[in-house]
């Protein structure tokens, strides 16, 4: 009987490294890439489990020898576990990227409308305060008012 592969999920102190603020074009780039490849990290994890839950299953219908329960529970809460981190990786990606976009205008001095900064920064202090469904339902409300004008009381 073949165990299963267990990877090690990123560690919180790996994952703090992403979240240092960064201020200049290179930086943000850095972070932008370390990100990208812990992500590319997890995805490749993620379906080298998914590969093995499949040959388990296979083997189980198969009448040849499979995974224990405890080994079977234990495979799809890590896989649980390490969608999640795949998931905040992306959150945390598309920010750098944000983060990258912004800075690369900054450098290109590229003026800013002062409403725009001040609308950038609520919607980064959103993003961080809020649960992930929540911002996001704002935004689609943000973005459906753009679209059709606001009509006064």
């Amino acid at each position: 009987m073949v165990r299963p592969f267990f990877p090690a999920p990123l560690t919180p102190e790996a994952l703090a490294t992403l979240t240092i603020p960064v201020h200049t074009f290179a930086e943000a780039e850095d972070q932008q890439g370390r990100i990208s490849a812990f992500r590319d990290q997890v995805s490749a994890e993620i379906d080298d489990i998914e590969t093995q839950i499949q040959h388990n299953h296979a083997d189980y219908l198969g009448g040849r020898p499979s995974w224990s329960y405890e080994d079977r529970i234990q495979t799809e809460a890590l896989l649980k576990h390490l969608r999640r981190q795949r998931q905040h990786l992306q959150e945390l990606f598309g920010r750098a990227n944000r983060r990258v976009r912004h800075l690369e205008a900054a450098e290109r001095g590229t003026p800013k409308n002062e409403n725009m900064t001040v609308a950038t920064a609520f919607v980064n202090a959103a993003e961080q305060l809020l649960d992930p469904e929540t911002f996001a339902l704002l935004m689609d409300l943000a973005k459906a008012r753009t679209m059709t004008p606001i009509k006064s009381l």
